[in-house]
């Protein structure tokens, strides 16, 4: 028994002894393998045991491709197993060429890493080799790169973009993901999803913090694709009309998917008028944003453009905007001012159930100058004003024709609406649940006000109607306005049409408006908005300066 004994302890202390010794030897702060002592190559591996070694790299690591070491001269060709495991605090590292391989869970847990980019020179990742790389916002994998492994999980690495400059897609590459792949080769698109082809993806170009890539060499456009992170990104970004690539000025069209995404110091941002989208995510947690300026013809902004930026407080969308997707706003806390400029064309607006357009948006005023869709449908919830419960003020113009079902339900601090002259109906529950609704005035085409457009509105002081045909009214429509204490303010000469319609007549105090003044043009109340023409809303409006100004949807010289 006492030699059994005498042999696990022998044992154990050997095993511990193996496991002691992860590496040869270290030179300038980087733990090394010998791979080959006749060839002189070496790996980059981690200090000690594998039980006290993680975590040991931090901040920026450059890795040689040479070194001498006892007067030899050893070349870095691979990136051990587990090297860099877990070492959160590591937030940059720079591969040499002469690099082979990276082995498996080399880059594992490495939180802080933002962005990498793999020499020409590697030709093989090993299974999870960045699995839970979480912050990594852009890899540019190059055409050297012949095998991702993928193993039991798969890599579990999905950066924001993949820059596929390959010429033929690795194997495995299905399980090695970004939110956008852009690729030089048609052939990634039967292997990889959402693909972006750029075929001059290899001729990326950098000018003041941006990257670029070109597009058609016959028309000298271009496209912004990503941006420089980390402590040298500009805090000011102009995404002008041109950009110079090799001395010829090109045309910038699209500012693509996520290309900003994440950038913590990003402050201001212009967009050329000539720009035609922003992209999906394109500046999503875009933590320290306070100011974008849209260009004016931006068709689109894509799903999530500015999600979760919480300094940005007010948003105005041009003219020539058709659509704005899923959740664009969503998460930006400060986000108080919204102006959809006058416009001929329909805007559609991101609609989405589990990702509302203004989600956690503390709302003030709304001011929606034309025609806006959403889709529609009996599930509560796919207005993009659905039970916001900070707005106040919402302002519509005549170039809007309807008020959808429950499309502001529950917005319990709304407390004044104008409705300009071309809204023909007020939809189902359109304005249920708004308690704290004081002012509401709709134009001369109203025709119908649905199902419980104004249940829950009790506190409704003034009800104005500019329609001479008092409007149809759906079941209890009206109901719960308090009859007694709201004024009915109606068109001269249509008294008697009014004291005989279905719950219009209910209403104990009835005024006739002056001769001549329809929906919009009415005076401005204390609460009204008031926007410069840059979109910003006015808070001092006692001493404003002379010029033109938005005020209750429409445009005022003060002068």
């Amino acid at each position: 028994m006492k030699r059994i004994k005498t042999w696990l302890i022998t044992i154990a202390v050997l095993l511990c002894s193996i496991s002691a010794r992860a590496h040869d030897f270290e030179v300038d702060g980087i733990y090394y393998n010998v791979i080959s002592s006749s060839n002189l190559t070496v790996e980059v591996t981690f200090r000690g045991s594998t039980s006290v070694s993680y975590e040991e790299y931090y901040g920026e690591v450059k890795i040689p491709s040479t070194f001498f070491y006892n007067g030899m001269e050893y070349r870095v060709v691979s990136i051990g197993s587990g090297a860099f495991r877990k070492c959160s605090g590591l937030t940059s590292i720079i591969l040499p060429e002469g690099l082979t391989s990276i082995g498996s869970k080399a880059f594992y847990y490495c939180s802080g890493l933002t962005s990498i980019t793999l020499p020409e020179s590697l030709t093989r990742i090993a299974e999870n080799a960045f699995a839970y790389c979480t912050n990594i916002k852009s890899m540019t994998i190059k055409s050297g790169v012949l095998e991702i492994m993928y193993g039991g999980y798969g890599p579990r690495f999905e950066p924001v973009k993949v820059f596929w400059l390959a010429n033929t897609p690795p194997e495995a590459v299905r399980k090695f993901i970004g939110k956008v792949n852009y690729v030089a080769n048609e052939q990634y698109l039967s292997r990889l999803e959402n693909c972006k082809v750029y075929p001059y993806l290899s001729s990326m170009f950098e000018v003041d913090g941006l990257k670029y890539v070109p597009v058609s060499p016959s028309e000298r456009t271009c496209d912004v694709i990503d941006c420089i992170y980390g402590d040298s990104t500009i805090a000011v970004v102009n995404i002008g009309e041109t950009v110079s690539y090799k001395g010829i000025d090109m045309k910038v069209k699209k500012v693509m998917p996520y290309s900003f995404s994440g950038n913590g110091i990003l402050r201001d941002v212009v967009i050329a008028d000539a720009v035609e989208s922003v992209g999906t995510g394109c500046f999503a947690n875009c933590s320290s944003l306070e100011r974008v300026k849209i260009g004016s013809n931006v068709s689109e902004i894509g799903n999530d453009a500015f999600k979760d930026c919480p300094l940005l407080s007010d948003i105005l969308i041009p003219n020539a905007t058709e659509r704005i997707g899923n959740g664009a706003f969503s998460g930006c806390k400060s986000l108080s001012d919204v102006i959809i400029e006058d416009r001929s064309e329909p805007l559609a607006l991101g609609c989405n159930y589990s990702s509302p357009l203004f989600s956690d948006c503390p709302l003030d005023s709304v001011y929606i100058g034309g025609k806006i869709t959403y889709g529609t449908s009996s599930r509560e919830g796919y207005s993009p004003f659905y039970r916001n419960t900070s707005l106040r003020t919402v302002v519509i113009t005549d170039k809007e024709d309807q008020i959808y079902n429950a499309e502001f339900y529950g917005c319990n601090n709304l407390k004044n609406v104008t409705i300009g002259n071309g809204v023909k109906s007020i939809g189902n529950y359109a304005f249920s649940g708004c308690s704290a609704l004081e002012g509401f005035s709709f134009g001369s085409s109203m025709e119908s006000i649905g199902n419980e457009a104004f249940s829950d509105c009790t506190n409704l002081t003034q009800l104005t109607s500019y329609a001479v045909t008092p409007p149809t009214c759906g079941i209890q429509a009206l109901d719960d306005i308090n009859k007694w204490n709201c004024v009915l303010k109606i068109p001269e000469g249509t008294n008697d049409a009014y004291m005989a319609a279905d719950q219009w007549k209910e209403f104990f105090f009835i005024e006739n408006l002056p001769a001549g003044i329809n929906g919009i043009k009415q005076e401005i109340g204390k609460n009204a908005p008031v926007y410069n023409l840059n979109g910003t809303r006015v808070k001092n409006t006692k001493n404003m300066p002379k010029g033109v100004y938005i005020i209750n949807g429409k445009k005022v010289m003060v002068k």
